[in-house]
This record gives structure tokens, C-alpha cells and sequence, in this order.
């Protein structure tokens, strides 16, 4: 099977929560879900989660099984390490699959890459969460120096550059909230050039990782961490809309079972 995606190349597929509901009614997603994940879906009180779960597991199934066909999005299946992050079933591979998602306000974004490890994440701009109480709070003191020398009017802007980049880092690491936000500096070099560095403690090798900023979307910030070979670190990033992807398995006819979702 010839990959969809090489190891220098880097796909971020986006979907708007509210585009998708002016096009679509969520409730069609279920027949995409596994038997878990419609128990989880059950389980969630508020309606706007339930939606979300729902166009979430869609993006991710719709996606992913285009790249690995003839799976297909509702036999596609998921393991996850220790801190719970996601990975397809190593059987369903033909050739190394490693992705991500991220949600915030209206997006929900898919990152995926060729046998490297990645981390993804998008969110809206709030100027309500960026204040320097929380930034003292989360960011090493280099950072927190860096963000009070950006400009005023920048603050906000600058405070989500640095938490998308540490974010993005953790969820590469499939570690978790095991790894203090605060215990790894990241320096800020432009919108193409980003440096980490590391306490002694955390021995990471800064060589293995590269990241990428972006913007999703008006008010939205977006980053990737990458950890891959260098010769594999200048990579291409293509951002696609995922809407009529999943709009057009939603218009495929599949011999479906009656399922009840209460």
C-alpha cells in the first residue's frame, strides 16, 4: 500500500462545530461509533458535549480510515498507553500511522503524521484566561519573561502561542499532567522557529523535536510538536477542511443494524 502521507509531511484536518450542524444533524454520527464509545456518548449530560463527541469520533474515524484503506471508519479500531493516549490498532496499520486531535470553541482538529510522535492543539483566544496570574502559574520563569516583554495589545496572542507550543509538546509525549507544564522552557523565535529547553530533571533531547505554530482560524491558535529524525524535521504542513469528508461518508449507503441511543 502506497502511504497517503510521507515522513516529511504533516496533515491537519479542521471542522467547524456549527458548519457541520448547518449541513448536517449530529445524531446521523452514531452509526460511525463503536459500542463503547456510544455508551460514552450516552453518558454525557449536556447536549453541546454530546455533539462534540460525536463530530469529534467522526472526524477521527472518517479521516483516518481514508489513509488506511480498505478499513473503514466504523470497523476502525483504537488502543491507548497508560495516560490514555489514542493510537489505531497496530493490526489495521499497513504502515505507521501516529495522529491527534484537539478541540476549542467552534474547531476540532486532526493531526496526522508518518511514524513520528505528535501533538496537537487549537484554542480560541480568551482574554478572560490569559492573565499573568495563570501564566506565573504555568509557564517557567524564561517564558514568563519572554511574555512580559510582548507588547501589551500582544499579551493574549503571546500568552496562547506559548500554551498551544506546551500543550502540543505534552500530548507528543503521551504523558500527560505527569510532566509539569513549568518544568520545560520553550523559546519563542518567530512563528517558523521554536526552541525547547529542559530542566536537568526532565532529560529531554531537544535535537529529536521540532514544532510548528499556525492559525486555524480567526481568534484561534494552533501548534504541533513533532519528534522525529532531523532530516525529517522541515516538514510540510497541509491544513484541509474535513466537512465534505465526512459529509460524503454520511451519504454513502451502508447496510446498517437498528440501534436504540435512548
Amino acid at each position: 500500500m502506497t502511504p497517503r502521507i510521507s515522513p516529511n509531511q504533516l496533515h491537519i484536518w479542521l471542522v467547524s462545530i456549527n458548519e457541520f450542524k448547518s449541513h448536517h444533524k449530529p445524531i446521523r454520527l452514531l452509526d460511525l461509533l463503536s459500542k463503547s464509545e456510544i455508551e460514552r456518548y450516552l453518558r454525557l449530560a449536556l447536549e453541546q458535549d454530546r455533539q462534540r463527541f460525536l463530530i469529534t469520533r467522526a472526524l477521527a474515524r472518517t479521516v483516518l480510515s481514508d489513509y488506511i484503506k480498505p478499513v473503514t471508519p466504523a470497523s476502525l479500531q483504537f488502543t491507548q498507553n497508560a495516560h490514555g493516549k489514542p493510537a489505531i490498532a497496530p493490526e489495521q496499520l499497513p504502515y505507521p500511522l501516529t495522529f491527534n486531535i484537539s478541540h476549542s470553541g467552534d474547531l476540532i482538529g486532526l493531526a496526522i503524521a508518518h511514524g513520528q510522535d505528535i501533538g496537537l492543539d487549537i484554542e480560541r483566544l480568551n482574554p478572560e484566561i490569559a492573565t499573568h496570574q495563570l501564566a506565573q502559574r504555568v509557564l517557567s520563569e524564561r517564558e514568563y519573561l519572554q511574555l512580559q516583554a510582548a507588547a501589551p495589545a500582544r499579551f493574549c496572542e503571546r500568552f496562547f502561542e506559548f500554551w498551544t507550543l506546551k500543550e502540543a509538546y505534552l500530548k507528543a509525549r503521551g504523558m500527560g499532567l505527569t510532566i509539569p507544564l513549568n518544568s520545560f522552557s520553550l523559546q519563542l523565535a518567530g512563528q517558523e522557529r521554536t526552541a525547547v529547553r529542559w530542566t536537568p530533571q526532565q532529560g529531554g533531547v531537544p535535537g529529536e523535536w521540532s514544532f510548528r505554530q499556525f492559525k486555524p482560524a480567526d481568534n484561534y491558535a494552533g501548534a504541533l510538536a513533532i519528534r522525529s529524525n532531523p532530516s525529517h524535521q522541515n516538514h510540510e504542513l497541509v491544513i484541509r477542511d474535513a466537512l465534505p469528508m465526512i459529509s460524503s461518508q454520511l451519504c454513502t449507503p451502508r447496510v446498517l443494524g437498528k440501534r436504540r441511543y435512548g
